[in-house]
């Protein structure tokens, strides 16, 4: 969590590789931004992050729609053309 949380959003990042479209291939942060658009202390709270983790990997219209731009656009046109080669990455 950052220093000022909870007044700034929490951060989610993973410290070991993810192939995901929704997860940054240099960082490895993961995208929160479409469920803290705009972050409210007091009312938004870091658990709120894990259903949000949990739908984006499995469910795919979560991360397939151009509605939440990927990250990693690799593993987006990955997924989306091949997604038995996906499972393997």
């Amino acid at each position: 969590l950052p220093q000022d949380y909870p007044d700034a959003a929490p951060d989610l990042i993973f410290i070991s590789d993810v192939f995901h479209p929704m997860v940054d291939p240099e960082t490895g942060q993961m995208d929160l931004t479409s469920l803290f658009p705009e972050w409210r202390p007091g009312r938004d709270f870091a658990a709120f992050a894990l259903p949000h983790l949990h739908r984006a990997f499995l469910r795919r219209e979560y991360f397939a729609s151009s509605a939440r731009p990927a990250l990693n656009t690799e593993a987006r046109d990955l997924f989306l053309k091949d997604p038995a080669a996906f499972a393997e990455k």
